[in-house]
């Protein structure tokens, strides 16, 4: 979702100005879904598909680039119980052959994509989520390829950043949406929610709902990816989350009212014990602070009913999503 926002926003705003003189390199493993994903671009200047896999130790001499934002991971928990190495190695192994390529290419700046999973389950006494706040993992669970990943490849960035002064800088993202989620196969509920929607099926709930979460639209995190990319401080990490918390129940809610003549409704399913692993320890009704970030001059714009509403209209009319 992320990473296809940025080439779409990048792209763009080089054709706007080829004064930049903006090109893009996309790394990609599916080079057929890809060519269809960016389309409009396949004939554009600022854009080129690259076919490869961070986990190739290859891909560290693929060539010298000024920037590289790694966003290069699964986020669906979902995958986590069906694939976990396919989860934990491109956080981990990947980011080490990518950092290599930075070092290489001696770039002017290297972001990692993290996660707020690193955090873990954290004491009840804590009340405000900062960059500094930690919990526990338990490395041996299944759903920790994704947390436990997220920590290492942090650390990596923060050793190349000491040893090598790779400008290597870290965003821990919140919960995002937008119109480049893989509605059809994301299991995330927010996700689930908007394909629910799209299709006139009543929202399914598996839980009681009552989760909050502070959720964030895409471009506005793209905004605050590149602040970071060219502005954040080398080894240190920046939390981005939005400014407004909504519990699973309202969210689920907001949407059936956006769309009245459509009778939806939110019915509650139990979880089955097989999918445990779905859910996160994380911002269990405790404040996120993007303080740090916000310091960097970023603001959220796009409030949750308005980043939702733009996500199913560009969803239901295909229209271009990425600016």
């Amino acid at each position: 979702m992320l990473p296809s926002y940025i080439v779409f926003s990048l792209v763009h705003y080089g054709e706007l100005h080829p004064d930049f003189q903006i090109k893009v390199f996309a790394l990609v493993r599916d080079i057929e879904k890809a060519k269809q994903k960016f389309k409009k671009y396949e004939t554009s200047s600022c854009f080129q598909l690259i076919q490869g896999d961070v986990c190739d130790s290859s891909i560290k001499d693929l060539g010298s680039f000024d920037y590289i934002i790694h966003g290069a991971s699964p986020a669906d928990p979902r995958r986590f119980g069906e694939n976990p190495l396919a989860t934990f190695l491109p956080n981990v192994q990947g980011t080490y052959y990518l950092l290599e390529m930075a070092r290489k290419s001696n770039a002017k700046g290297f972001i990692f994509l993290s996660s707020g999973e690193v955090y873990g389950q954290l004491p009840e006494h804590v009340e405000t989520i900062t960059e500094e706040t930690f919990g526990s993992l338990n490395p041996l669970e299944l759903r920790s390829c994704y947390g436990e990943g997220k920590r290492a490849g942090e650390t990596l960035c923060a050793l190349y950043a000491h040893q090598y002064n790779i400008p290597a800088t870290i965003v821990r993202i919140g919960h995002t949406f937008g119109p480049t989620m893989d509605v059809e196969n994301d299991s995330r509920v927010f996700a689930e929610f908007v394909r629910c929607v799209l299709h006139g099926e009543n929202l399914v709930m598996k839980s009681d709902g009552s989760t909050v979460r502070p959720f964030c639209y895409v471009r506005d995190a793209v905004d605050g990816i590149l602040r970071v990319l060219l502005c954040g401080i080398p080894g240190q990490a920046y939390l981005m989350v939005g400014d407004e918390y909504f519990s699973i129940l309202e969210l689920a809610e907001l949407l059936c009212s956006l769309y009245p003549e459509r009778n939806l409704q939110v019915v509650r399913q139990t979880r089955s014990k097989e999918d445990r692993y779905l859910e996160s320890a994380y911002q269990q009704k405790k404040l996120v602070s993007a303080k740090k970030l916000k310091a960097l001059g970023w603001r959220v714009n796009v409030g949750i009913k308005e980043g939702f509403e733009r996500t199913i209209c560009a969803l239901e009319s295909k229209k271009d999503v990425g600016v």
